[in-house]
């Protein structure tokens, strides 16, 4: 938790949502005692079901819970659950490898040094430089998405039916003049918002 801010990360509940990044504090770790004739795999998903159905307080609690089964006092099985808005699959992955290492190895149980966090990132899109990278980056794309075919697959309308199935050619002057308000109403694009009435029409 040391290494990893978002691991310590809560959010509020304020007019205006925040992430609060906590600097110390405590973990509870859940103690658990089982039969010594249980198998491992089936402890840890009595854990995991456990701790999946207590929720998660994104304002108050830990965006990380862990759960340790006993038999008479011997730890068996350790299990650790991270809430999604904190770990995705792959960091699950990196901080399940980085777990085994502190385990295993009682000279690696330091937080080692201090590596780039969420809020150093926040911190840099936020200065003047990183305004002007992103800037950059938004009139880099703009300018190439407005040069590429609008058409994922650029073909002129085929003039006959294909034998074997049906053609339909729809016009519409009146879904034209839609299609722009209800791009800039729902922010999808124009693509998008045709399917969903093709589909739509089709329906019915």
């Amino acid at each position: 938790m040391a290494r990893h801010e978002s691991l310590r990360t809560t959010f509020t509940e304020d007019d205006e949502p925040k992430q609060r990044v906590a600097a110390s504090g405590e973990l509870a770790v859940q103690l658990y005692e089982i039969d010594a004739e249980l198998e491992r795999e089936a402890a840890a998903e009595l854990l995991l079901n456990d701790l999946r159905n207590q929720g998660v307080d994104f304002v108050s609690g830990s965006p990380l819970r862990v759960a340790v089964a006993c038999s008479a006092d011997v730890p068996r099985v350790v299990v650790a659950v991270y809430s999604h808005m904190i770990a995705d699959f792959g960091t699950t992955a990196v901080l399940g490898r980085q777990f085994t290492e502190l385990i295993s190895d009682p000279a690696a149980r330091v937080p080692g040094p201090r590596a780039h966090q969420p809020l150093d990132q926040a911190e840099e899109e936020q200065s003047s430089r990183g305004r002007r990278r992103s800037e950059a980056a938004i009139r880099y794309w703009r300018t190439n998405l407005s040069q590429a075919p609008q058409g994922l697959y650029a073909l002129p309308n085929p003039e006959d039916a294909v034998p074997g199935n049906v053609m339909c050619i729809i016009e519409s002057p009146a879904g034209a003049v839609a299609l722009g308000r209800i791009a800039d109403r729902t922010k999808s694009s124009r693509h998008a918002i045709a399917l969903a009435a093709m589909c739509a029409v089709l329906t019915q």
